[in-house]
């Protein structure tokens, strides 16, 4: 038995009268192979037959058991290729067996895309959460950071009916929602009233997808204003706090069978009052004749010191850190750090379960980089459009979350040749919500029972030694870079990193001049580029990318030193992952330039 489906392609969606979005169907057709268009119910597949979309039988959405997934009424003279790791399919991918089928064992994103001769059609992607027939004891929602602006900004109202249709297919009935705060984008303390707009967003929502009965609970992140701007502007059950002060902000309560305990992280370390309450919650709570070693959340906006990635940078509160690190039944939901959940990194696990919620708004780059090369997908910000939040199952003996990606802000897209539109909620680039529903990488488990957290080695990848290794990663790099130049231009063109561990979130570009010693001498200039890896269809190859800013030009007569690096998004890469070249602009114009050091070219973890 299945859920609701949805269908996602790049073009393909239409708006309902409630201003959903509705993913992998037009007003009138279905599109893909063997769509309902009667200019092909005859069969024909000569050179003039346009070449559909690939259109898969069963649509995505939770699925229980292995699924074979078929696509429809394939012509012989045309190959689907596809991907399972969100990668834009090329015609060296796998290539689709209509007698076979694709067969999943586990959740996957498949990217196809039909071939005939040398045209090619647009990718369809879509999405299939694997479960076992096992129901949940317990279904939770995860995210942070919704940075909520206001309901005149382009895309804000058709974006998030859009994110309540996704979880409406994957997660119909959940227990709870929680969001780790920063409910709002109030930077000086004057706009508190948003909350009220959220609020609103949310209960139509809600309403409209049927989660009537789903318990919906708060904290308070560094932009939500004040304390009492948030008990004023939501329904008591949501921020359930005793204490209505600006030392207050922090609570315990159940939903069904499992405890929930909030606090406020802009609150300093010392704050007796607070650290005190969270204290006794733990200690009620295990000394309860009810409990049963479930798994105990815990929420706030800021991550603990020493925990997921992107945790350091905040301060988060030692001493709270210290009264969890009793508890392993223990799961602490974060946000602030709008770290991407494509990052192995957001989950860690030492004396209890660290997690971040990432961010339904935005991520941006923890180095800072000024200069991030924007292509032509983003409208001249430095950070990623990307929403994405956390499906939290909870069963008998262990816990599995699932990173889904939402819509990207409407508002931040550009659309491709359409660089000068301005987007509002009647005109939305298609690109937007490509990625609404994808997974953003295999799901995380871990076991649990009456003792707690009971790790097995394969889940170790949660510990120290597995962040390490990803702190310490070298990419496998196969790069097959190229150089060109012409009017004075050098373009840099190289190969995506694919089949790691770990995805890098961004490519560091550098050009200096070369010294006398025939070394890297004084910088020319640096930036860095999206990796792509945050939207679905991911791009293998990036052709063409300038090796000039607005303010720098390369010149002729001079010997440049160029260094890529793949790397994430707190600025870790390993110079023997990167790929360092020497060149000439006229060197470039003649295909000449030399390979220095050349990237690592079998896959590797460390």
């Amino acid at each position: 038995m299945k859920n609701k489906n949805f269908n996602n392609s790049r073009r393909n969606f239409f708006r309902t009268a409630s201003g959903a979005i509705i993913l992998g169907a037009s007003a009138t057709t279905l599109v893909g192979c063997g769509s309902s268009s009667s200019d092909n119910d005859d069969g024909d597949t000569g050179d003039n037959t346009p070449l559909l979309t690939p259109k898969v039988k069963q649509l995505s959405g939770r699925y229980i058991g292995a699924q074979t997934i078929y696509f429809e009424d394939v012509p012989e003279n045309v190959e689907i290729r596809y991907t399972l790791d969100r990668f834009e399919p090329s015609r060296s991918d796998k290539l689709y067996n209509p007698a076979e089928g694709i067969t999943l064992t586990e959740s996957k994103t498949i990217c196809a895309r039909a071939f005939r001769d040398e045209e090619e059609s647009e990718m369809v992607v879509h999405n299939y959460l694997v479960k076992t027939e096992e129901e949940p004891l317990f279904r939770m929602i995860a995210m942070s950071d919704t940075e909520f602006r206001n309901l005149y900004e382009p895309g804000v109202v058709t974006g998030w009916n859009s994110h309540f249709d996704v979880l409406q297919h994957y997660m119909p009935n959940p227990d709870l929602i929680i969001n780790a705060g920063d409910l709002i984008a109030d930077n000086d303390k004057t706009t508190g009233w948003t909350h009220s707009l959220l609020r609103n967003v949310f209960e139509q929502n809600m309403n409209r997808v049927g989660m009537i009965d789903t318990q919906v609970l708060l904290a308070r992140g560094n932009h939500d204003a004040y304390t009492m701007d948030m008990v004023n502007n939501y329904p008591k059950s949501w921020f359930p706090i005793e204490d209505e002060s600006e030392n207050g902000g922090f609570y315990h309560t159940m939903v069904k069978n499992i405890h929930v305990i909030g606090y406020d992280s802009n609150l300093s370390n010392t704050h007796e009052a607070q650290n005190s309450f969270v204290e006794q919650a733990l200690q009620d709570i295990k000394n309860s004749a009810d409990y049963n070693g479930e798994p105990i959340i815990v929420q706030a906006h800021h991550p603990l010191p020493g925990g997921v990635c992107g945790g350091a940078w905040n301060g988060g509160n030692s001493i709270i850190r210290d009264i969890l690190s009793k508890h392993p039944e223990v799961i602490h939901f974060s946000g602030h750090s709008h770290y991407p959940l494509t990052d192995d990194r957001s989950i860690f696990q030492d004396t209890f379960t660290h997690v971040n919620c990432a961010s339904p708004s935005t991520y941006n780059w923890l180095d800072g980089s000024g200069g991030i090369h924007k292509d032509d997908h983003l409208r001249g910000y430095n950070y990623h459009p990307i929403w994405s939040l956390l499906l939290v199952e909870i069963y008998e003996d262990r816990v599995e979350f699932d990173r889904i990606a939402m819509a990207a802000d409407p508002y931040f897209m550009v659309d491709v040749g359409r660089p000068d539109a301005d987007y509002s909620d009647n005109e939305l680039s298609p690109l937007s919500f490509r990625s609404a529903g994808a997974l953003l990488g295999e799901a995380w488990t871990f076991q649990y029972r009456n003792e707690g957290l009971q790790q097995t080695v394969e889940l170790d990848k949660y510990n120290q030694a597995r962040l390490d290794v990803f702190k310490n990663t070298k990419f496998p790099f196969e790069h097959n870079i190229n150089l060109t130049a012409s009017d004075g231009v050098a373009r840099l063109w190289f190969n995506n990193v694919r089949g790691h561990i770990t995805a890098p979130q961004m490519y560091y570009i550098r050009v200096s001049k070369v010294n006398s010693e025939g070394n890297e001498g004084d910088r020319v200039f640096a930036q860095s580029i999206l990796s792509d890896t945050q939207f679905v269809g991911t791009r293998q190859r990036f052709e063409g990318v300038p090796l000039h800013t607005n303010n720098t030009n390369l010149e002729y007569g001079v010997e440049y030193y160029l260094v890529l690096n793949p790397q994430d998004s707190a600025s870790n890469w390993h110079d023997d992952s990167g790929v360092h070249a020497k060149f000439t602009l006229e060197g470039l114009e003649q295909g000449e330039f030399e390979v220095v050091l050349g990237g690592i070219a079998a896959a590797t973890e460390a």
